[in-house]
């Protein structure tokens, strides 16, 4: 938890680099705890009535727009907001604290939160088809995340003969993409997008990769779990 600690000037922010791990969730909460700041005689003084105000940017390390937007709080001390990066690099990312259109009181809190989300048992599975990815277990299921600034994963799986392939998100109406590909060739055997939970017949003798990816309004985005399994078909 952490105190602003100065009177920011409208328009302007400050800047923060947070530490975070591929597969890691950082999620920050803004808190207000002043009413409006005005000018009075002496200088800028609190109100009693006029709502506070703070945004919390979320940036890439290079200063570019990221996660889940910039979570602006408005009203009566007690009011919050949060904001949500996930990290698929390691190279974690940046918060800036300030207002376009306000002061930002020097009793404001904002507390950040890292949060464990692999894909598997630790790190991000890339979203491109190149390298390495996670396996999925024989006739079993594994557990992912996506959203926000991780877009798509990519699994492997073994298949011979008929297979299919299901996802089921924890967010019911998410929509997303899934494709299947031969490991060997590259060759897409199908591609899908659906909403909410999943199943997608596919006929392969060997390797198969599986690209999930969200679909989701790039200025909306939503984060969820999800569970993904390849099993034989009868």
């Amino acid at each position: 938890l952490y105190t602003v600690g100065e009177l920011i000037p409208q328009g302007e922010y400050r800047y923060y680099r947070v530490a975070t791990q591929a597969g890691e969730l950082g999620v920050v909460r803004s808190l207000l705890q002043s009413w409006r700041y005005i000018d009075g005689g002496t200088g800028p003084v609190e109100s009693t009535v006029g709502s506070g105000a703070m945004t919390v940017r979320i940036l890439t390390p290079e200063g570019e727009r990221a996660g889940s937007g910039w979570p602006r709080a408005t009203g009566m001390p007690g009011d919050s907001e949060v904001g949500y990066f996930a990290d698929t690099n390691g190279r974690g990312f940046v918060i800036g604290l300030g207002d376009n259109y306000d002061r930002v009181a020097p009793d404001s809190l904002i507390e950040v939160d890292i949060e464990a989300v692999p894909d598997g048992a630790s790190g991000d599975a890339a979203g491109d088809l190149g390298g390495s990815h996670p396996s999925l277990p024989s006739n079993g299921a594994a557990t992912g995340h996506f959203g926000y600034d991780d877009l798509a994963d990519v699994w492997r799986a073994e298949a011979s003969g008929p297979v299919e392939v299901s996802v089921r998100p924890q967010v019911e109406d998410i929509r997303y993409r899934v494709e299947v590909f031969l490991e060997e060739s590259g060759r897409r055997l199908t591609r899908q997008v659906v909403t909410g939970p999943a199943t997608v017949p596919v006929t392969a003798e060997g390797p198969i990769l599986v690209r999930v990816e969200t679909r989701e309004p790039r200025l909306a985005p939503r984060f969820t779990a999800y569970e993904i399994a390849v099993r034989n078909r009868p």
